[in-house]
């Protein structure tokens, strides 16, 4: 694929992977330090990477959060989301190129977390819910085969029959994302062992 960059040059973003975002942040605190690949969500970018997404998550999606959400232009973009979408249309037209910009992006974070003393999780779907489990990032393994010894964590949608519990890998940790319209596959994803994770709304000071 040529030198590293030759890999980045002309590809619409800096980077593939962000340890910067809010949400990802907050395991620091645990000790745990967090990469994620934040992809244009649903079909933003012309690709649907959100294949069991309803009305209200993708109206309510945290792509518009924070940077996401600052600065729009009249289409709706900033550079945040131009970069996500940028990303997510790499991963489809040169999937090749993607997935080598991913692994030494992967590297490169194990190496930062265990010179800050952290133990390194990264979680590939930020704002995507695509099954990893299935993709060959070198034609033969699939990430996780790639770093055994890295923990991988996402949220899903999946209904729990298309990624069995039992068919993921040791290292990739899946939580059931409950929406408006999959309270059934939560159950049944409760009933098989996996997380459930729910979002809700509260007012400030007042306890839930």
């Amino acid at each position: 694929m040529g030198t590293i960059k030759q890999l980045y040059q002309d590809v619409g973003f800096s980077k593939l992977l962000t340890t910067n975002q809010p949400k990802l942040e907050k395991s620091k605190k645990l000790n745990y330090f967090t990469a994620g690949l934040q992809l244009a969500p649903s079909d933003l970018s012309g690709f649907e990477v959100c294949a069991y997404s309803c009305a209200a998550c993708v109206k309510n999606c945290i792509n518009f959060a924070g940077h996401g959400g600052i600065g729009l232009d009249e289409n709706g973009l900033n550079q945040a989301q131009r970069a996500r979408i940028a990303r997510t249309r790499l991963l489809f037209a040169d999937s090749q190129r993607f997935y080598s910009i991913l692994l030494l992006e992967i590297g490169a974070h194990v190496r930062r977390s265990i010179k800050l003393g952290m133990i390194p999780v990264v979680r590939l779907n930020v704002f995507s819910d695509l099954p990893w489990e299935r993709m060959r990032v070198d034609g033969v393994r699939t990430v996780f085969q790639c770093f055994p010894d890295v923990q991988f964590m996402d949220y899903t949608k999946y209904p729990i029959d298309r990624r069995p519990v039992e068919t993921l890998p040791n290292n990739y940790h899946l939580t059931m994302s409950l929406a408006d319209t999959n309270d059934r596959q939560c159950l049944k994803a409760l009933q098989g062992g996996r997380n459930v994770a729910a979002g809700f709304q509260g007012k400030k000071g007042e306890p839930l």
